[in-house]
């Protein structure tokens, strides 16, 4: 879907606050930002939407687009969405998703911890030879699914770059059985699931209410409710967050925080939480507005 008029329509919103001509660094006499500032605000672009410092000739390139196209919050837009759409926003972004998810773990250390210990603990694979390069290539009962499930999130940087709403990247990481293994017991997960996706610990009813849903992948007839949906087994509530406005507003959240230091005002939060796709919400768009705003461009 083509969203380029919803990003236009955000920047309206996200780019309020001070006036084009203000700036702390501005020599006297000068109109508009500062050369100081303008180098200031490539460099922390490029780094907070690539997560890599920018050599030379990409900061002189973006002083010079400034300058040609004008310091404004359509061109601060515009470089925003180039940058979005490289590979190294969208490696950038996952990893920082998943480390979240995992406990501050990575991935692969996740996936290196659990095959490790079902290599111990599953009869099946008491034969295996353990390749130390690769814990999870062992193919034997457990293991073997644990790799498949580690290949599958492997691919959500090049999932999440070629077009793959957000949404889907942190379902995936959510359904994984890392995940829910990570997370221990019912309350544990219900932890993970919160403070990882909804940016708070849940509340004793909400963790009673977990605690149900995780049961009920094994016991009949057990019904659970959680922001007044009601299902029985793990993949409901899974269904249940992500398709919640608890769930868009965490993303909300994550994004101003991140890229802003800040919580979003009520006005914002309604703002963008009604702007988001409630099916497929994604950050990209979000982050577009908040980057290219003038607070941004001014911190």
């Amino acid at each position: 879907m083509h969203r380029a008029p919803l990003w236009t329509s955000l920047l309206a919103v996200a780019a309020v606050g001070c006036s084009e001509t203000s700036g702390p660094y501005r020599p006297a006499g000068e109109t508009g930002p500062s050369a100081l500032e303008e180098e200031r605000f490539v460099k922390r672009l490029y780094l907070d939407l690539t997560g890599v410092k920018p050599a030379d000739d990409v900061i002189a390139a973006g002083l010079e687009r400034l300058a040609k196209d004008g310091n404004n919050a359509d061109t601060r837009a515009a470089m925003a969405t180039e940058l979005v759409a490289e590979p190294a926003f969208a490696a950038s972004w996952v990893e920082e998703i998943e480390i979240d998810a995992f406990g501050g773990a990575r991935r692969e250390d996740v996936y290196d911890l659990f095959c490790s210990v079902f290599l111990t603990v599953e009869p099946s694979c008491q034969t295996c030879l353990i390749d130390p390069d690769d814990l999870c290539s062992c193919d034997c009962e457990t293991v073997r699914d644990l790799r498949a499930e580690r290949e599958v999130l492997r691919t959500s940087a090049t999932d999440f770059g070629a077009g793959t709403p957000s949404v889907e990247i942190d379902r995936r990481i959510a359904e994984s059985f890392a995940f829910q293994v990570n997370g221990g017991d019912g309350d544990g997960i219900a932890e993970a699931l919160f403070t990882g996706f909804l940016g708070r610990s849940a509340e004793p009813e909400e963790m009673r209410n977990v605690r149900a849903f995780v049961l009920g992948d094994g016991i009949p007839n057990v019904a659970a409710i959680l922001f007044h949906e009601q299902g029985s087994n793990y993949r409901d509530l899974v269904d249940i967050v992500f398709a919640s406005e608890p769930y868009r507003d965490a993303v909300i959240d994550r994004v101003f925080f991140r890229y802003l230091g800040r919580k979003p005002t009520p006005a914002e939060l309604a703002h963008f939480s009604g702007s988001l796709d409630p099916v497929s919400p994604d950050v990209r768009p979000l982050i577009v507005s908040v980057t290219s705003s003038r607070e941004y461009f001014e911190q």
